[in-house]
């Protein structure tokens, strides 16, 4: 699914957050994860600071925020 038919697309919050690419990058010490955010490919990151999967967990909730405040109109 490109950005241009992601604008369009309505879906449920469940829906957009199986969309999120969230990966794992870094290396030692210096490791974070950056999930995007499928409709206009935002990026965030977050350090890990306890383990991958927390890390994960955090970076695909703050993208699934962001969907919720900027992209309302594709919630179904």
């Amino acid at each position: 699914m490109s950005p241009n038919d992601t604008e369009k697309t309505k879906l449920s919050q469940k829906e957009w957050r199986d969309l999120i690419l969230a990966e794992l990058k870094g290396k030692a010490r210096s490791r974070y994860c950056s999930a995007i955010c499928p409709i206009c490919l935002i990026s965030y990151d977050v350090d890990i600071l306890s383990s991958d999967a927390s890390a994960r967990v955090l970076a695909v909730e703050k993208v699934a925020s962001h969907i919720r405040s900027a992209h309302s109109d594709a919630l179904n």
